[in-house]
């Protein structure tokens, strides 16, 4: 159980690492349509499998989920993932249309954009490179404002090429929004003191010793009490009636109503004897 903890952390980690490196192939314009939707669908597996298994290093591993960081971690990845492939889409739309001047525009601003990802020479690798990346990106969103100001002044452009532009402008900057926030949970994840102050709780399999002692006698008396029963007659089938005997004594013991689960599982047994008759 210790080890999902790390084995946890070491995933969540080499998704954000992929992922980023994802966004700035696409925003440099260095990954093919086809490859663009295959890592979309591997994305969208990830974020499904990632859950399931957090939810198995919670029960596993105490403490792993105990402040959320892995549940908004992955939250946040499924916010930034649907932003930049809605921003992708648009792209693509702008690339199939006949006339499309602010398409330029928007490219030089996705340019801008994967700069700011890389600005730490690469993926952010520890919580304050992080950080700076999303610094980074906060300054991008100003220079696109501006260069958004600086196009629409632009005489030639038509009303529909600004309305385009405008729209590109907005989904990206709306992934960069959501990027900065995945960016810093990312931040939080890796950060050293993220237990720091917290309570580690730990998974300590067992159970009450003085139940475990009930537990045992009762199905050792059954199981006395059956095999009496089984030599005293002379029974061909007392071996198979004092293993589910003792069996069934287990299981209904442990039902959170024992009287009611004996009483239901007795009535099922007559109506079955009489029904098989």
């Amino acid at each position: 159980p210790e080890s999902v903890h790390s084995a946890l952390f070491r995933v969540t980690r080499g998704r954000f690492a992929l992922f980023d490196d994802f966004v700035r192939s696409v925003l440099s314009g260095g990954m093919a349509r086809a490859d663009v939707e295959k890592m979309q669908l591997r994305f969208m597996a990830d974020v499904a499998a990632l859950d399931n298994y957090g939810a198995s290093a919670s029960f596993e591993a105490g403490g792993v989920l105990h402040n959320d960081l892995v549940r908004l971690f992955n939250t946040g990845f499924m916010t930034a993932s649907t932003s930049f492939y809605s921003l992708y889409t648009f792209m693509q739309r702008l690339t199939l249309s006949a006339s499309n001047p602010a398409r330029r525009t928007l490219i030089d601003m996705c340019a801008r954009v994967a700069e700011a990802l890389g600005a730490c020479g690469g993926t952010a690798r520890t919580a304050q490179e992080a950080k700076d990346t999303a610094a980074a990106l906060l300054d991008r969103q100003k220079d696109i404002r501006e260069m958004l100001a600086a196009h629409a002044a632009r005489p030639e452009i038509e009303e529909i090429d600004l309305r385009r532009l405008e729209l590109g402008e907005h989904l990206l900057r709306r992934f960069i929004t959501d990027m900065r926030v995945y960016l810093l949970q990312y931040a939080a994840l890796t950060s050293p003191s993220t237990d720091s102050g917290r309570e580690r709780m730990r998974f300590a399999p067992g159970m009450d010793k003085g139940i475990a002692l009930v537990s045992g006698a009762r199905a050792a008396l059954v199981l006395v009490l059956m095999a009496s029963l089984w030599w005293a007659s002379a029974w061909d089938d007392g071996s198979g009636a004092t293993t589910f005997a003792v069996v069934f004594c287990a299981l209904q013991a442990a039902a959170p109503n024992p009287v009611r689960s004996v009483v239901f599982s007795t009535a099922g047994c007559l109506l079955a004897t009489v029904v098989g008759m």
